[in-house]
């Protein structure tokens, strides 16, 4: 998994934005963040499976999700190519 900054950490907005990679095989668990943080994960391509809180999302390419980050959740590419996605965190 390779993790790069779109934008970091901005505390007048209360967001920051990643671009990220994920290599087939990879599995990242992602402990709960605070109460009010919210995500948004949009694959760019390939395909992504996560589980949060427990249960099983699958997005494939130009799909996303916003979830509340309160709970654990993990982001795994359980396929043989390369996934591509931009993930957005709103305190």
């Amino acid at each position: 998994m390779r993790a790069y900054t779109l934008f970091p950490y901005d505390p007048i907005r209360n967001f920051e934005a990643f671009y990220i990679e994920f290599d087939p095989g990879c599995i990242h668990t992602s402990d709960k963040h605070n109460d009010n943080v919210e995500e948004t994960v949009y694959v760019i391509s390939g395909k992504l499976d996560m589980v949060i809180n427990g249960e099983k999302v699958t997005l494939s390419e130009k799909q996303a999700i916003r979830f509340s980050a309160n709970v654990t959740h993990s982001y795994q590419n359980n396929y043989d190519g390369l996934c591509c996605v931009y993930n957005t965190i709103f305190y």
